[in-house]
Order: structure tokens, then sequence, then C-alpha cells
């Protein structure tokens, strides 16, 4: 709404023009200026009103790019409700690309021809990052397609929010978006393979996570996060609630996002990032069906669990987790990828099993879904999480009861790739073994262990 207020002054009746505006802190009302004609300042009004209507309505700013970025981003990620990880990407794009080229400029003064020649400059630009230190700079390539499409939008929303807050008219990145990539086809093996690569794990740590990754089509973070209270043997059930992932310590401080659960200790001093327990990507709990077989195995790792707290006693660190190390702190879905790399390399190459990164069980693991549902791509949504059908069906396509019979399928695909039990009429001797197991590797990585070993050995 336009006004004019009129207020008596020694040099005759002055004639202030107001409007309102939506700003990051709400809605404020402005001065236009003050006239002190009447008809000027209904004119000035009618100006108001009609950039109001058109959606053109700004007051003048010198606010520069940079200026806009650090003092409205957290803002934006706020109100988009951005993780950690992606505020740390965005803010890490701005200062790579955005800001070297825009960053003294006043927003007001960004035309939409800058945009243009922007974009067609990133074209030509090589790749930077620790990656390429080594790499002369005529070697590298230049920035991806999906770089550049993933700068676009950033840039995008980014002039979006100031026409919404009134610093700018109109929005300069018009829609002239960079063309896509040619996207990758994801790499998946079959359920044959699938079900070869299980029996040819030894650790039981990672043919657990694998075999959970084969059944629930879950992401790494999302399996290093599940809870032991998320574990329900008697329906041979599994909840998926929550996902590990490593975040940067000032995004952290800068956005306090509610999704984080919490944050764990840290093993590094004076680290600028740790690892949190947050809301998955998609801020769905999924509960999954699972197999008799699967859920003997998780209940072996819970019992495991207990004699690691038993041997650990005060010293043990009881987050809760399902996949830990022998004292309870994390495995960090790195580490867990790492392992199943290094497993395929080397035990892969010998079975001639396609090279796979650990993400790619998802694709995998939805791939057989999708094989034994008909293409239900709704029905593989409410297993594999994705944020739509349509999503699911556009990459993959070559209830309860129903999700049950898919589990007990999924079953019978994978039934060959249940680790066989070292003593199956006894699970307490086999916990056993497998704490031994655990321990001897973990003595093995520790030096300082070996020594307080030897030193209580030899009675010193």
């Amino acid at each position: 709404m336009v006004s004019i207020r009129e207020t008596k002054r020694k040099k005759g009746t002055a004639y202030e023009v107001l409007f309102f505006i939506e700003t990051p802190k709400g809605r404020k009302q402005r001065s236009a200026g003050t006239l002190y004609d009447k008809s000027a300042a209904e004119t000035l009004l009618q100006q108001i009103e009609y950039k109001e209507a058109t959606g053109k309505l700004q007051i003048p700013s010198s606010i520069t790019m940079e200026e806009f970025c650090e003092k409205y981003l957290p803002i934006i990620a706020s109100e988009k409700g951005w993780s950690p990880s992606y505020y740390k990407a965005e803010k890490d794009h701005l200062k790579d690309h955005i800001l070297p080229i825009f960053g003294k400029k006043k927003l007001q003064k960004i035309t939409a021809i800058d945009i243009s020649t922007f974009f067609s400059d990133l074209k030509k630009k090589k790749v930077m990052g620790s990656k390429f230190n080594n790499v002369p700079m005529e070697e590298r390539p230049y920035l991806s397609a999906s770089t550049r499409q993933v700068i676009y939008v950033q840039l995008k929303l980014l002039f979006t929010m100031a026409v919404k807050w009134a610093i700018i008219e109109e929005n300069p990145v018009k829609s002239d978006k960079p063309a896509k990539g040619v996207e990758k086809e994801a790499n998946s093996w079959d359920d044959e393979t699938a079900a070869l690569a299980l029996t040819s794990i030894e650790s039981p740590l990672l043919h657990l996570a694998v075999h959970i990754a084969l059944f629930t089509s879950s992401r790494v973070g999302e399996i290093a996060g599940i809870l032991i209270e998320d574990f329900f043997p008697d329906v041979q059930g599994i909840r998926i609630a929550y996902t590990l992932q490593r975040a940067d310590k000032e995004a952290l401080e800068e956005l306090k996002p509610e999704e984080v659960y919490k944050v764990f200790k840290d093993k590094v001093p004076n680290s600028t990032s740790t690892l949190v327990l947050k809301a998955t990507k998609t801020k769905v709990r999924k509960t999954c069906d699972i197999s008799a077989a699967l859920t003997e195995e998780i209940s072996f790792r819970v019992q495991t669990i207990e004699k690691h707290k038993e041997l650990y006693g005060d010293q043990y660190q009881d987050n809760g987790l399902l996949f830990c190390h022998p004292d309870g702190t994390p495995i960090e879905p790195a580490l867990m990828s790492k392992w199943f790399r290094k497993w395929n390399r080397k035990v892969g190459d010998e079975l001639g099993l396609p090279h796979l990164k650990f993400h790619e069980l998802r694709h995998t693991s939805v791939s057989i879904y999708m094989d034994l549902t008909n293409n239900n791509a709704k029905h593989v949504q409410s297993i594999s999480g994705h944020s739509s059908a349509q999503m699911i069906f556009d990459r993959y396509q070559h209830t309860k009861d129903a999700k049950r019979v898919v589990a007990n399928k999924m079953a019978d695909k994978l039934n060959q790739g249940v680790a066989p039990r070292k003593d199956e009429s006894n699970t307490q001797q086999a916990v056993n073994e497998n704490v031994l197991a655990q321990l001897i590797e973990l003595i093995k990585n520790d030096p300082l262990l070996q020594q307080k070993i030897a030193n209580a050995l030899v009675g010193t």
C-alpha cells in the first residue's frame, strides 16, 4: 500500500510518499521522498504503485554483491532449508567464481549483458582446487556443464531474493540457462553380481553395510547414521532416520540448523569440520522391510557392540550407532566408502566384478527393485526415499503388504550372498570370535596400544 503523509513545516506543507516493502526481517515501511508540491507527490505515488504492481519496486542502494552475500546468504540458506554441507558448497562457488567478477560491483548496476558475458567466459575457465594443484594449467579440464548449471541456479536465486526485498527492480539472470552436459548413466550391478559380491566380502562391517545398502537403497551417510534403536528384529524392519555427515564448523555456527540432532566430539584438535547426525537429504524417515538373514546379521552386530562396551568400560563412547569403531566412535561415511573401494579393487578384480562407488550400490538396489516390481516407480520410491517417483522412472527405466512381498523377492535374489557364520549353532562363540578379530585389527593399527600391552606383559 502506498500513501501520502502531510505535515506542516516552516517552508509549507510537506508531502511524504510512503510504501511498504518485504525485507529479510519482514514487512517494513519506506519513504520514497518528501515533496512540497502535492501534484508532484501524487505523480510519485502513481509511479510507486505501478512499480509495485509490475514487481519493479526498489529503493536506491549502494550495496555490492559481496556485501549482499555476506549479509543475506545465511538468511537465504535458512529460508531455503540448506544443509551445512550445501551451504559450504554455495559459499565456495561464490568465492571461486562469482565474487571475483561481481564482488565489488553494486547490485543495482549488474545488467543482463554482464551476466551473459560472465557465463560465456565461464565456458573458457579451467578447474581449480587442490585436486589439480600439480596439474599444469594447459592440461586441466574446463568447468563442467553441471558446475556451470549450479552457478547459474545460485546466481539466479541471489538476484531473485534481491528483487523480492526491493534491492533491485528485475532479475538480470534471464532464462538462457547453460545447456546440460551429457548425463552419465548410473553404474550398477545386476542381482547375480550383487549376490556374488556379498558372498565375497569377509569384513563383517563392510558386509553388513553393503547388505543394508542393497536392501534399503540407502546412501552411505544414511547407513553410517543408523541407530540401534531403529532396528526392529521382531518385525524384520529397520528405520533410516538420519544421515552421518562431515559439516563445516563455520557453516554450522552461521546456520544453526534445526535438523542437526547431534554433533560428535572431534578426534583432531582445531579441525575446521566436525561429524554431525542430521536429517536425511529428503528429511523423510523411512522404515524398510528386510530379510530374516539381514535381521540375523544386524542382531549379531548388536551383540558384538555389547561385547565392545564390556571390553572398553568407561572408555566406550556410546553414541547408539550400529556402525561404529570398537570404542563406539562413529565410522565416517568416507571411510566406509574407502573400505568398499579397496575391496572392489582387490577382490572385485579377482572375481571380475565391475568397479562401483559405494553410492552406486543405491543405483544397484533401485534397479533390482524396478525389475522386481515391473517398473513400479511409485512403489520403489517408498523403499528408496527418492523425492519423486518420476526421478526414479527417468533414471532407472531398463503399500505395506506389497513391500513385504518385494522384500522377500529381494531376499531370494540375494540369498546366496548371506555371509556364513563360523558356528551358527553357537552364536556366543561367533560373537567372541568376531570381537577377537576386531581387537587384533585394532592393536595392529595402534602403536601406543601395542606399547602398553608390551609393558604389561613384561611387568613394567
